[in-house]
Formats: C-alpha cells, structure tokens, sequence
C-alpha cells in the first residue's frame, strides 16, 4: 500500500517538480548503494567480512567515544586555567598596586 502510494504520486508529481525529481534522486542513490554493499558482502569471503563487522561496529564508535568523554575534560581544564588566571592576574595587579609607582 505505502509503495504504491509513493509510486502514484512520483508518477502524478503530486510534491511537485523538484520536490519529486529529488524523491527520484535520493532513492536511485540509495538502490545504487544497497546495490554497491551487497555486491561487496556476497564477494567477500566469510572470514573478511567477519573482521570487517567486527572491525566496523568494535573500533568504528572508538573517536566519537573518546571524545564525548574528553571534551567536558577539556572544557573544565580550560575554565579553571583561565579562572586561576584571573586570579592571580589580580594579586598580581593589587601587589603592584600595593608597593607603590616604580623606582
């Protein structure tokens, strides 16, 4: 039901030109790479494509991983670095302050 739907109103330009020239596109895209990505699962041999799932799904997620935890790391590094250099950028401009002008 929901196929040929969407068949209908491809055919009847029912979104409109474009709108329905870039439906067209994108799902010719998508057959080409589904097309691409069994092509290339049914010419591996089992023991590549097992490393290479495994590869995929175990060492893949590896840098987005690192940096969710890294950067409230970093950014909490920064803050204190840049606090404590408020900090003793003041004492430092009140012990000027404090001695007196220069010599």
């Amino acid at each position: 039901e929901g196929f040929k739907a969407l068949a209908i109103s491809l055919a009847t330009f029912e979104a409109g030109f474009t709108q329905t020239i870039s439906i067209v596109l994108l799902l010719l895209m998508l057959m080409r790479m589904a097309r691409a990505l069994l092509g290339a699962l049914t010419s591996m041999p089992p023991l590549v494509l097992l490393a290479t799932v495994v590869t995929s799904t175990v060492i893949g997620p590896v840098p987005t991983v690192l940096r969710l935890v890294l950067t409230p790391l970093v950014r909490m590094e920064v803050f204190v670095t840049r606090l404590a250099q408020d900090l003793l950028g003041s004492a430092d401009d009140r012990d000027a302050d404090e001695a007196g002008p220069g010599p």
